[in-house]
């Protein structure tokens, strides 16, 4: 419930929380907590867009932050008031959003620039 799974997806968000053993998890813990750029991402110039939630962990903010900085087509933001789960919150904003992106139309304003700390 932390993570604000949406009542419609709840139960299955529970399931399958219930079928991952500890040594997968303890294998995501330490992907996540050890990042890094991964190598030739330089050389990308794709547009790509990186987001975030606004209420996610400040290791997240970062990461979307390095990868981002480290592509010329690279942009990152996060969206207001939002936790990790975004997308399944509020999947009108993300469509919209993801809209915007892909019709290079103005992004919606509930965007804001990700923190450099």
């Amino acid at each position: 419930r932390g993570l604000a799974v949406p009542a419609a997806y709840y139960q299955q968000f529970a399931a399958d929380t219930r079928r991952t053993t500890t040594e997968a998890l303890g294998h995501i813990f330490t992907a996540n907590l050890g990042f890094e750029v991964p190598l030739g991402l330089t050389r990308r110039q794709n547009p790509t867009l990186f987001l975030v939630g606004q209420k996610e962990p400040g290791f997240m903010k970062r990461s979307a932050r390095a990868l981002s900085g480290s592509m010329l087509g690279g942009t990152s933001f996060m969206v207001r008031g939002a936790v990790h789960n975004w997308p399944l919150v509020q999947p009108h904003l993300f469509t919209r959003l993801l809209t915007a992106w892909l019709t290079d139309s103005p992004l919606p304003d509930s965007l804001l620039p990700v923190p450099r700390r």
